[in-house]
């Protein structure tokens, strides 16, 4: 994501800037939110957290394929933005520890209004394109490393949401469409299923999604809700620079 900025006065100088601490603090709630403990959880909050950091380090796979796409999503923007010669910042990640995927993404700003419509485009678009290049491979390496397995009914249950190229995805992977229900049904059903989620084929197969194939399926839902045509997400961005006056402006943060 970009924002646009004016009349920003540069920050002082310092020793460590501040979206590198922001970056390895994301790093490490990203960690946590894809710790795989193994043993008995233990009973409280706080012995809960104690057990989580201690085992903080398993969850190095999610982090490093979550944060790659991140990566490269930011830096498309950021990489863009230099050779247009737009001033542009590092992208600044935010933590947020214990959420589902342990950050709420990150953003660079920018110091200078794109020269034009074009350069605007540019910047705009190479962000979702760069981190589609990454996601992409992770989704199916993720699935190579993930196993089919029987869904049963679970209060704590999670089931992913499918995407026409999630579903190609596993189909590719699996040799077979997932969710697959226990009993044939015809084309109404997965018609039904694909637009609203339900009903839950329960008794039959889907992916026991692994940590790096949950993070490459996250890259895309980001990706896609990030070229969503308002503000400024990118496609806000995007389709104003499609569009000109007849979308609305982006925002700009003075």
């Amino acid at each position: 994501m970009i924002y646009l900025v004016t009349r920003l006065p540069e920050p002082p100088p310092t020793k460590v800037s501040t979206p590198i601490i922001l970056f390895i603090l994301t790093v490490f709630s990203v960690m946590l939110t894809g710790a795989q403990p193994e043993g008995v959880v233990p009973a409280g909050i706080v012995a809960q957290i104690l057990f989580l950091l201690k085992n903080i380090f398993t969850g190095w796979p999610f982090a490093l394929s979550l944060l790659s796409i991140l990566l490269a999503h930011e830096f498309g923007h950021y990489l863009m933005s230099r050779y247009h010669k737009t001033p542009a910042t590092l992208p600044y990640f935010i933590p947020f520890p214990f959420s589902p995927l342990g950050t709420m993404g990150a953003a660079i700003l920018m110091r200078g209004i794109p020269k034009n419509k074009r350069v605007l485009f540019d910047i705009g678009v190479a962000g979702p394109l760069a981190g589609l290049v990454v996601a992409i491979p992770v989704l199916f390496i993720g699935l190579s490393l993930s196993t089919t397995t029987t869904l049963l009914a679970s209060p704590n249950g999670f089931l992913e949401g499918n995407s026409l190229f999630y579903l190609t995805a596993k189909y590719l992977s699996f040799g077979q469409w997932l969710p697959a229900p226990a009993e044939s049904h015809g084309i109404l059903y997965w018609l039904q299923f694909f637009f609203t989620g339900s009903p839950i084929p329960f008794g039959g197969q889907d992916v026991l999604i692994h940590n790096v194939a949950f993070a490459g399926w996250a890259g895309l839902l980001v990706t896609a809700l990030n070229l969503l045509p308002a503000g400024t997400l990118d496609g806000g961005h995007v389709i104003y620079a499609l569009l000109g006056e007849k979308a609305s402006k982006p925002i700009l943060i003075s």
